[in-house]
């Protein structure tokens, strides 16, 4: 009855052990997930806190066990040299991953919704965790990038207050430039670009190469304005005669020709599509920055109310002015997260 008796009280401490973990692991889950503004940020923290919640209730079930003081110790010997084990071998990837993360979070540089392109993959950001990094290309894909990665290569981050969109075209040199900057400073701008400035990019053996460029506001219509300068350059160089130069073509036409090769205009023009294929290709990227800005826009809803209940009189009607704007702008974006998360 006895032996009975203590193994029904080793299972119960075995019990214990496993209750409290699940508590305190639901927990660290609560703490860092109820307040919306705060849950990006503590993603980390909470990640390692449930690692070592996992450690030390394996640690702990070992000491309830009913086995010999000389087996539980070599069983945690065995836990602790394993734990090493799997540190040292991993120390060069998720070691490293995990303190590119915590320092990507410190410098801040990029958020969810971001572009980013490095050494050649391009996208927008869907999410920061502990150990990586994800991506939504131009083609709708997911691309999984270790933080390690990003630390050591250089990043190019375009920011959300404007970017300038640029593409180069090559112009024969019996065009002057004088003559072409007008056509290209019009495609920039029906491009919906403003400021726009063209640049000579390049004298090469057969031609000029040019470099138009303006700058975007909204970065959200990225990839439609860069096909868009494109094609309204194509437009009007054709529009006026002008022919787009290339080592092939300049090389394999006969001395006898003289008059350029201009594509001729077509019999109609349709009208571009006037729907943005960004909205639909980085769908998760555009959920994701709307989540990032409702908890910021939350948190300043937040402190604003905080500052209200605490302000003057002189101060009460331009708070009380800027927490109703904040409270539409908030509304908004909880009606355009409704179903994401």
């Amino acid at each position: 009855m006895d032996d009975v008796g203590d193994i029904a009280l080793n299972v119960l401490w075995v019990a214990i052990v496993l209750v409290v973990a699940a508590l305190a692991w639901w927990l660290v889950a609560w703490a860092t997930t109820r307040r919306p503004e705060r849950r990006e940020a503590l993603a980390v923290r909470r990640q390692l806190l449930q690692v070592a919640i996992v450690v030390v209730a394996v640690v702990a079930v070992v000491l309830v066990l009913p086995i010999e003081s000389e087996l539980k110790g070599a069983l945690i010997g065995v836990i602790g040299i394993t734990l090493a084990a799997m540190i040292g071998l991993s120390a060069t990837s998720m070691v490293g991953n995990v303190l590119a993360g915590l320092m990507l979070r410190s410098v801040g540089n990029f958020k969810p919704g971001d572009f980013l392109n490095v050494e050649g993959h391009f996208g927008r950001v869907t999410y920061r965790r502990l150990l990586a990094t994800e991506i939504q290309t131009e083609d709708r894909d997911l691309t999984t990038l270790p933080n390690q990665y990003l630390v050591t290569h250089p990043v190019k981050v375009i920011r959300a207050s404007g970017t300038v969109v640029s593409t180069t075209v090559s112009i024969g040199y019996d065009v002057h430039r004088l003559t072409l900057e007008p056509f290209f400073e019009e495609a920039a701008v029906s491009a919906g670009l403003g400021d726009p400035f063209v640049q000579v990019s390049e004298l090469g053996d057969y031609s000029v190469t040019y470099r138009v460029a303006g700058f975007l506001d909204d970065v959200k219509q990225l990839l439609s304005v860069r096909s868009a300068l494109r094609a309204a350059i194509f437009d009007r160089l054709s529009a006026a005669g002008v022919e787009i130069a290339s080592p092939m073509l300049v090389g394999g036409r006969p001395l006898h020709v003289e008059e350029p090769l201009i594509a001729a205009a077509p019999p109609r023009r349709y009208a571009s599509p006037s729907a943005d294929p960004g909205s639909r290709i980085f769908d998760k990227a555009e959920a994701a920055a709307t989540i990032a800005e409702r908890d910021q826009t939350a948190q300043r809803l937040a402190e604003l109310e905080r500052e209200r209940a605490d302000c003057d009189d002189d101060d009460a009607a331009r708070l009380d002015a800027e927490i109703a704007a904040t409270r539409s702008r908030l509304a908004e974006l909880e009606a355009s997260s409704d179903g994401v998360t």
